[in-house]
């Protein structure tokens, strides 16, 4: 009788392979997309702190509130690359909208549905208090730890 020598897998062994890598993906995708959607949110907070000193700035040399971003000292660019002068800021991933005169907040709305639904960032103008208004599509947990408290 010849001995054969055995060399590779069973089956078996490749599906449980396959079966430990689907389950570790499982886990890891949903953590990077939060990651992702989280690091969108800084975009708009970054977007909503620099209106804010800049619509601060007008206040104090005019004593009225901007009624366009033409009229701040920062610019913005739209997803075409042109200059933003009026009164709402689309954004990459946000639609940033100017205060009206009597106004103490800014908002950010998320511009476009995603795995994480639609949710609002709002920047209080006095107190620079960030919050976040979850909207469909996106359970409160999940849109409350999309930004640090």
């Amino acid at each position: 009788m010849i001995a054969r020598n055995k060399k590779g897998f069973t089956l078996i062994e490749l599906l449980v392979v396959v079966l430990i890598i689907g389950i570790l993906a499982s886990i890891a995708v949903p953590q990077y997309m939060k990651a992702v959607e989280k690091s969108r949110v800084g975009e708009a907070t970054s977007a909503l702190a620099s209106i804010r000193t800049s619509v601060e700035r007008y206040k104090s040399n005019t004593n009225t509130m901007p009624s366009s971003f033409g009229s701040l000292d920062v610019t913005f660019k739209d997803t075409a690359g042109s200059t933003i002068t009026g009164g709402t800021a689309a954004l990459k991933f946000f639609n940033v909208f100017l205060p009206s005169a009597s106004a103490t907040t800014l908002t950010a709305t998320r511009n476009s549905s995603t795995s994480y639904g639609t949710y609002t960032v709002t920047l209080n103008l006095t107190t620079g208090a960030l919050t976040i208004a979850c909207g469909t599509g996106i359970d409160t947990a999940t849109c409350n730890s999309l930004i640090d408290k």
